[in-house]
């Protein structure tokens, strides 16, 4: 809160809210979707995934009802737009018509952690918002500046279904610093930035718990029944007498004691920390003794998007590689370290493009009106493997190096991106969505002989292989808690290298980054994001050496005895 410039950017990236309306890009959306509540306006290239989200909002619609018991009369309307980093995964507009959702791809570094999941979260607190403003009848800003409790606070408990551990970990921060809030008008952007959701959730989390769902629909309607010759003040507070038998400040000191008793948080973390900087530091490539990286910050000052960076392996000898005002992201060494590819959002649609490793002589090698996201080198450097949604849904490509001979390798009509070439040059290992959940699976570079290594309910993504190829490294979540693994190549002996939260908070109020393991090149290190910073964590070597020598003494003793025992 000190830095409030980064509780600003966050809050593009994380925080549902219609007061970001300016930001809504100047992109057409020429393509309509209807069904039985809604009307989903979207761009060509966006058409399964305007699809998925036409499902999820219909899906919670009845729910919804069920919660506010309120009906809408009018159709709500959704609009999609492409990301760009500063407004990947979130909400930017909404009011009494609908609300506009910014969809990062679940395949690149630009989207920060964010996973297709969140879609689900995000729809969500999008159709609650236009739900409640439409009860209210009420201007969106007169809520938003006297109530952000109110407007905040409702959509984010029906989203998560009234659990939310960035709430948890977020009064467990105000406790250790003496900034509790005395009043719910506190919770405010300019007082508490990031914690404005998370502590208006236990606003709303109180009253479920300690008056329960029928008093709290009782103040749903008293506040549907909205006087406009009163304040909103004084709207507010007959509602809180009329459904609690409280007044305001009786309701607010209920809620104090009630949050200062929630239970403490526990952070853990034993990887080491290899940078220090404000800036979303997103590792992406290790060759020789440098890691490349992205990252908001511009060694002296703040930017709106990621450039890519160079550093040696101990965090130190920054460089930054690009300067430049669009999203460059994803950066990969080839496999002799000369070159470098990334994507980048320079023309409005994600590109790859490839530079010297100095970051000179920068070439677009994918012109394609869509979003096409690097994915890795062949190992003898002559290929490109990389997603791409210029199909309609993101499939995985490859093509020559500098960029003719594009082949569609998959064409599943879901997800599957995030590819990656074995050391070998053999197979592909990449991600889907084809079996319901997001998996890893490996093929042949050809597309054929698909094989699932994870079957597991949880998100999994981000995976890499291992040096000599015997490992895989990846990021999986269960909703709560984010993994760093480690399992063979074949998805067997899988292990947990490090657990942390999903909604990691420290002291800079960063939620969600952890992610993005990178291999050292002797494959004993992994480097990943936690929080917004690097941090390297070792992997341990199984050495077998004195396991065999003990072997072998014991089989040499066991011939000796058996001599013996035969004379």
């Amino acid at each position: 809160m000190k830095k409030p410039i980064v509780g600003f950017i966050i809050a593009l990236l994380v925080l549902p809210a219609h007061a970001y309306s300016q930001y809504v890009p100047d992109i057409e959306l020429t393509e309509t979707l209807e069904t039985i509540h809604f009307t989903i306006h979207y761009r060509e290239d966006h058409a399964i995934i305007a699809q998925e989200v036409a499902e999820i909002a219909e899906s919670m619609y009845d729910d919804a009802v069920t919660f506010m018991e309120y009906t809408p009369q009018e159709r709500i309307e959704i609009d999609i737009y492409p990301s760009s980093f500063t407004y990947a995964y979130t909400i930017l507009q909404a009011d009494t018509s609908g609300f506009s959702l910014m969809l990062g791809c679940p395949f690149s570094t630009e989207s920060l952690g964010m996973n297709p999941l969140e879609r689900k979260r995000l729809v969500a607190v999008g159709l609650n918002i236009v739900f409640l403003l439409r009860m209210l009848a009420i201007d969106a800003e007169v809520l938003k500046k006297t109530h952000l409790w109110l407007e905040a606070g409702i959509p984010q408990y029906f989203a998560s279904k009234g659990e939310n551990e960035t709430a948890l970990i977020a009064v467990h921060l105000l406790r250790e610093n003496n900034n509790l809030p005395s009043s719910f008008d506190e919770i405010t952007a300019e007082t508490y930035a990031n914690f404005v959701y998370p502590l208006s959730f236990t606003v709303i989390q109180y009253m479920f718990d300690e008056y329960g769902k029928e008093k709290f629909h009782t103040f749903l309607h008293t506040l549907e029944e909205w006087d406009q010759t009163k304040t909103s003040r004084e709207n507010v507070d007959r509602a809180l007498l009329e459904a609690f038998g409280t007044t305001r400040e009786e309701c607010e000191q209920g809620w104090l004691s009630y949050i200062k008793n929630l239970p403490a948080f526990e952070e853990k973390c034993d990887a080491v920390q290899i940078t220090d900087s404000w800036g979303f530091n997103i590792p992406s490539s290790w060759h020789d003794d440098n890691i490349l990286y992205t990252s908001l910050f511009r060694i002296s000052e703040w930017s709106k998007n990621l450039d890519v960076f160079v550093m040696n392996a101990d965090g130190s000898s920054v460089k930054k590689l690009t300067d430049d005002v669009a999203t460059d992201c994803d950066p990969k060494f080839s496999p002799d370290g000369t070159q470098i590819a990334f994507t980048s959002l320079r023309d409005g649609y994600a590109n790859i493009y490839v530079m010297n490793a100095d970051g000179s002589h920068i070439q677009q090698i994918t012109f394609e009106k869509a979003m096409d996201y690097m994915g890795s080198w062949s190992p003898d450097g002559e290929k490109i493997a990389f997603t791409s949604g210029r199909s309609g849904n993101y499939d995985i490509y490859i093509m020559n190096a500098d960029g003719s001979h594009i082949q569609q390798v998959t064409t599943y009509p879901g997800e599957d991106g995030w590819p990656v070439f074995s050391p070998d040059g053999q197979k592909i290992l990449f991600v889907s969505d084809r079996n319901g959940s997001y998996d890893l699976y490996t093929m042949n570079v050809d597309g054929t002989d698909i094989q699932q290594l994870t079957t597991t309910p949880e998100y999994e993504n981000f995976p890499q292989y291992s040096p000599d190829g015997e490992k895989v490294v990846f990021f999986s979540w269960n909703g709560e808690i984010g993994e760093i693994c480690i399992m063979n190549s074949d998805g067997t002996d899988r292990e947990v290298l490090i657990s942390q939260p999903v909604f990691f908070l420290n002291e800079k109020i960063v939620p969600y980054l952890i992610g993005y393991p990178v291999w050292s090149p002797d494959g004993k290190e992994v480097a990943v994001i936690i929080g917004d910073e690097i941090f390297t964590a070792p992997v341990e070597q199984h050495d077998f050496t004195w396991a065999l020598i003990l072997i072998a003494v014991a089989g040499f003793v066991g011939i000796l005895l058996w001599r013996v025992v035969k004379k």
